[in-house]
């Protein structure tokens, strides 16, 4: 494909470089679990990939102007399901009628893209709930789950997804990140 990605985010070069691949190559995973200190930019990422995943615009990825861009930025694009976000609770009921919604016939496309945030907060039962659909996921849908630690999680979930774990920046990418603020002599 010719598109270019347009993910405005520093440091995470080779997460980003592995899921920008696994949309150009299509070779989406079933399951991915995206874990590490909070506030490294993990649940911007997952939005970031679920724009480019159903983004319509040919040249740039996510493009944030097509129908499909505003739709997952709204969080009303009919494909696209999160659940833990805003504090939403993972009880064993929300899971199972999240899995029920993503068990649907697709809408608007041949993929579904569904994003579990703060997976670490799920209790065993809302983590069985969960294991039967990453077992045996439905045709064309992938899970991202989001999580600070994963040390609570049972390994029987973990194992089923293709992990990438966000670290801290770097010290470049941090100067690099600074490089965009104008600070006088008195604030460096």
């Amino acid at each position: 494909m010719s598109f270019k990605f347009q993910w405005p985010v520093y440091g995470h070069k080779n997460q980003i470089k592995f899921l920008q691949d696994t949309l150009s190559q299509n070779t989406l995973a079933n399951t991915y679990l995206f874990y590490g200190p909070k506030g490294l930019g993990k649940k911007y990422i997952a939005n970031l990939f679920a724009q480019s995943l159903f983004c319509q615009d040919d040249n740039k990825k996510p493009c944030a102007k097509c129908y499909h861009c505003r739709l997952i930025s709204k969080g009303t694009y009919p494909d696209f399901y999160t659940l833990g976000h805003n504090g939403q609770e993972l009880s064993v009921e929300n899971i199972r009628e999240f899995l029920r919604k993503l068990s649907l016939t697709n809408v608007n496309g041949q993929h579904k893209l569904a994003i579990i945030y703060g997976i670490e907060k799920v209790n065993l039962y809302g983590a069985n709930a969960l294991l039967k659909t990453l077992e045996e996921p439905t045709d064309n849908t992938t899970i991202i789950l989001v999580a600070d630690a994963v040390y609570t999680l049972p390994s029987t979930v973990i194992s089923r997804c293709q992990l990438l774990k966000f670290k801290p920046l770097a010290k470049e990418d941090m100067e690099d990140w600074l490089s965009n603020f104008k600070f006088n002599e008195s604030e460096k």
